[in-house]
């Protein structure tokens, strides 16, 4: 077996997908008896108890290790992993595509389009693991080797949804109306104007004593939220639109909305939808990239974006008390089948199966 299994990746960021997968990877590993350490590039602050700086694993590298090579952007990683010993698999978590970034952050979108030249090289080098079978989609067709899929209800499978005691910003309370929630980045991915715009058409022509709440951070895209502001200003929605910026602990965002809805046109996986399943919020998606797959027969899929034909549907969601509760249900369902294998028996057989690969 192998002596150790560590990880590493470029940035190992607060609240993530990827950070909390590989936070729950190290746990598991620990727990099973490997040495399992986390390196990175860079890092969040409030997790630099949790990762050493990449070039620190050159002490820590082995023969007999494996190491996960967390793979989303571009980065100085693929360089520093050529000539290591160590036995690597890339686990792929989706690259955004750079045109997305290209008026808004010029570095980012050229670490995107390095991530994707780099992905392709290293294709002839190392097996690979996926978070979806979107995900394995893509390896597949690089030429990669995909020895199995370890998806991120692994970081959720032991989540419970407590009644949160953390009191609301009063400005963020809910009082009369009806709360159209979006979490996550406030990124141009995530197409946020697409969203204000469907939610102009739900307040005005159906409900003006609702909310728009988007629940995540603003800093990271200021160009672009500076956009979002002044969208917000000429569509008269100062006040409706509520920006809350980063916050801790998103779950009473969830306990008081009544709906969650995304119009994103890229996710490798899409963890909040699986998050808004767990709080009993019926979900409407953009039906792009990922989220068909991790929606399955359950939520309401935006085939196009017809603002108004959006706002009608939201309108039906919240409205009609039998639809709500089968969407629910099926939801329910889903989860129940993203949970069916217990993710943590399955990141085991993986194992095995690398290190059967590797005849140790």
């Amino acid at each position: 077996m192998f002596s150790a299994v560590h990880q590493i990746l470029p940035t190992l960021n607060f609240g993530d997908a990827v950070g909390n997968q590989a936070l729950r990877l190290r746990a598991l590993l620990r727990q099973w008896g490997y040495a399992s350490e986390i390196f990175a590039e860079a890092w969040d602050e409030r997790r630099a108890a949790d990762c050493h700086l990449y070039t620190r694993y050159r002490r820590f590298s082995h023969a007999n290790n494996l190491l996960i090579f967390h793979f989303s952007i571009g980065s100085q990683l693929p360089d520093f992993l050529r000539g290591l010993p160590d036995h690597i698999v890339v686990y792929y978590h989706n690259i955004t595509p750079a045109h997305f970034f290209y008026r808004y952050n010029g570095a980012l979108a050229r670490l995107l389009e390095e991530g994707r030249q780099q992905l392709s090289a290293l294709a002839k080098s190392y097996p690979a693991i996926a978070g979806s079978e979107f995900n394995a989609q893509e390896l597949r067709a690089l030429g990669f080797v995909v020895v199995g899929l370890t998806p991120y209800t692994l970081s959720l499978e032991h989540s419970i949804v407590p009644a949160s005691s953390a009191p609301l910003d009063p400005r963020f309370v809910k009082t009369d109306t009806l709360d159209w929630l979006y979490v996550g980045r406030l990124a141009p991915n995530k197409c946020i104007q697409d969203l204000l715009q469907a939610f102009y058409f739900y307040h005005y022509w159906i409900n003006r004593r609702s909310r728009l709440m988007l629940v995540g951070p603003a800093h990271v895209f200021r160009e672009y939220v500076n956009e979002l502001y002044a969208l917000v200003t000429h569509l008269d929605l100062d006040g409706a639109v509520v920006f809350t910026s980063l916050v801790e602990d998103p779950a009473p965002f969830y306990q008081q909305s009544d709906v969650f809805i995304t119009l994103s046109e890229h996710e490798g996986f899409c963890v909040l939808l699986v998050e808004a399943m767990q709080y009993e919020l019926p979900i409407l998606a953009f039906a792009s990239t990922a989220i068909p797959e991790t929606l399955g027969r359950s939520g309401v899929l935006i085939r196009e974006k017809n603002f108004p034909l959006i706002a009608e549907m939201v309108h039906e969601v919240t409205t009609n008390v039998e639809l709500r509760r089968k969407l629910i249900q099926t939801q329910h369902q889903r989860r129940q089948e993203l949970f069916t294998l217990d993710a943590a028996v399955e990141f085991r057989r993986l194992l095995s199966t690398l290190e059967g690969r590797w005849a140790l």
